[in-house]
């Protein structure tokens, strides 16, 4: 029987496979791996699919497998992958991505973006230091600051909001008279309850006597704990300044301020969308020369990523095994590809082995030969 040249992943190649080899018991094995995928992250809090794209020696996308994974004991999961060449030996690329069910975005080829080195941000640790360091915020633009949790300041906002976190300032130039609007348009992290804020004007940033106006919530009804200030002023140089009424409530801030006619609040910054026809940069899968790359990709940072290395060698049908840990969630693999969209070998893992591709070792025993599953022992708790 003449074997077809083909590479497959999944149940029902196995099983073509396996049956094929019973059935023709004087023929050595295809070239292959049975691979079976864990991970220690609790299932399906935190990992509800696995994703699972292949590419060949020369860098080639070849296919590509979405499979969800909902219960503890459906992990590990397990494939096998093999090659109808039985002349020498191939290695294969194989990037294996745990994900929590909708949790992607839009496919738009490699977005690699490097760890940023931790360095943790100084906030003013006296209210002299706020006011002597106040940048110039321009009108209708947006201005991001990070305020600390120690509270600097004595205003209490009609006394009814006593300042209790940090503040952050920026210096207004108004030019003409008029009605002006100033607000907190925006607050990271997005808290549960929100982020508290309070806005204050002053003439001289660090005397509470010449503050001009104050505002709390702009609608703490509907959960709007940011605020708002709107003032009649004359032409002249001001400060403006938050407070929070909530303590130890440090955050990242957006200020912004124009005359109240002409008050749009800025966006949050956003990628832009992909459109119907727009050319995606990148690799692409391509079966008989029919495009059929997906049109999502699981969002890096809610995904354990991995690249893995598989040799299949002739006359081998290998056992492997590997874990997807918790401590690599959010740590994109790092791809690297030629002016043919091909993947080249500086590919490269961003957690744990960073700069290598791993090479998971092989199995003598069953792959689950006394070995109790992983999922949820990343966080020591029942996956439930």
């Amino acid at each position: 029987m003449k074997r077809q040249a083909n590479l497959a992943i999944g149940t029902a190649a196995v099983s073509s496979l396996l049956l094929a080899v019973a059935c023709q018991g004087e023929l050595a094995p295809y070239p292959g791996a049975r691979i079976a995928v864990d991970t220690d992250l609790p299932v399906p809090r935190a990992v509800e699919r696995l994703r699972v794209d292949i590419y060949d020696e020369a860098g080639v996308w070849l296919e590509t497998r979405d499979y969800p994974r909902l219960r503890p004991e459906d992990w590990p999961a397990t494939f096998s992958v093999f090659t109808a060449d039985e002349r020498r030996p191939k290695t294969l690329t194989l990037r294996l991505r745990a994900y929590s069910e909708g949790a992607v975005r839009d496919y738009r080829g490699p977005r690699y973006t490097a760890p940023a080195t931790f360095s943790a941000t100084a906030t003013p640790t006296k209210l002299s230091q706020v006011c002597a360091a106040l940048p110039l915020l321009p009108a209708g633009q947006p201005l991001t600051q990070r305020r600390g949790a120690q509270a600097l300041t004595d205003d209490q906002c009609d006394d009814q909001a006593t300042t209790r976190t940090g503040p952050v300032g920026a210096r207004v130039e108004i030019t003409e008279a008029g009605r002006y609007r100033f607000e907190v348009v925006r607050a990271t992290p997005d808290l549960l309850g929100g982020v508290d804020t309070t806005l204050f004007l002053r003439r001289d940033c660090a005397r509470y006597e010449s503050e001009l106006g104050c505002a709390d919530d702009i609608d703490a009804a509907k959960g709007n704990f940011l605020s708002r200030l709107v003032l009649d002023l004359e032409p002249g140089s001001y400060a403006l300044l938050t407070g929070g009424t909530l303590p130890n409530q440090p955050a990242d801030l957006t200020l912004q301020w124009d005359r109240e006619d002409r008050f749009v609040p800025a966006p949050p910054e956003a990628a832009p969308p992909v459109g119907e026809g727009i050319e995606v940069p990148g690799p692409r899968l391509l079966r008989g020369g029919v495009d059929i790359t997906p049109s999502t990709e699981p969002l890096p940072s809610a995904t354990v990523d991995q690249l893995v290395r598989v040799k299949l060698v002739p006359g081998q049908y290998e056992k492997l095994r590997f874990t997807l840990h918790g401590a690599c969630a959010g740590s994109e693999a790092h791809l690297v590809f030629d002016e043919q969209h091909r993947l080249r070998a500086e590919a490269s893992t961003s957690c744990g082995d960073t700069g290598k591709v791993l090479v998971p070792p092989l199995q003598t025993l069953p792959l689950d030969y006394g070995r109790p599953r992983a999922a949820g022992s990343y966080l020591d708790e029942p996956c439930v």
